[in-house]
């Protein structure tokens, strides 16, 4: 597949960081072009002139909250994309209307894609979930998650070499939110 662009919790706040600015998002591929972007309260809008986009639920995930990124290509006459399952998922919005003002169709936040889902114990995890974990730490330029043999191996770099990393509220957040008190977490 192609590659998308969407930048995730952690990244987004340490670029917001490091340039003083705010960072918006725009989420799109090699074959269709820009799908949407990020407006200054956080939602995603599609570009509706040039794509029609659709979440449609995914059965075989067994989550009611996310979908299949299915888009069709307004634009392109020469080679037509209709209905085209680009391999990412996305949170399912209910008729949402943003207080930005723009009239556009939202969409929900990009989870990853096909080849990056987690399954733990039955539990479909994406890592824009695993993302999450990281928002709350301070003190991480950057990380690896790595999950094989039913355990999860996390490798650190920190923003400040003398400062704190707490491993201990990282490996708590991964039990919990897999539900799993006895999960096996190795940070590095």
């Amino acid at each position: 597949k192609n590659p998308k662009v969407y930048c995730s919790g952690t990244s987004k706040k340490i670029i917001e960081r490091y340039l003083n600015c705010r960072v918006f998002n725009q989420y799109g591929g090699a074959e269709m072009g820009p799908i949407s972007f990020s407006c200054s309260h956080g939602n995603n809008h599609i570009f509706s002139d040039t794509v029609h986009v659709e979440v449609m639920p995914a059965g075989e995930l067994n989550r009611q909250d996310i979908g299949r990124v299915v888009v069709t290509h307004l634009k392109n006459y020469v080679m037509p994309f209709v209905n085209y399952f680009n391999g990412d998922f996305a949170y399912i919005l209910k008729n949402k209307e943003c207080g930005c003002g723009l009239k556009s169709p939202l969409m929900g936040d990009i989870l990853g894609r096909e080849d990056e889902i987690i399954n733990y114990k039955g539990k479909i995890v994406f890592p824009l979930e695993i993302d999450r974990l990281f928002c709350d730490l301070s003190n991480i330029l950057m990380y690896q998650v790595i999950f094989e043999n039913e355990r999860f191996s996390v490798k650190l770099v920190p923003e400040n070499k003398t400062g704190y990393i707490s491993e201990k509220k990282l490996i708590s957040g991964f039990k919990r939110f897999f539900g799993d008190k006895n999960l096996q977490v190795h940070v590095e």
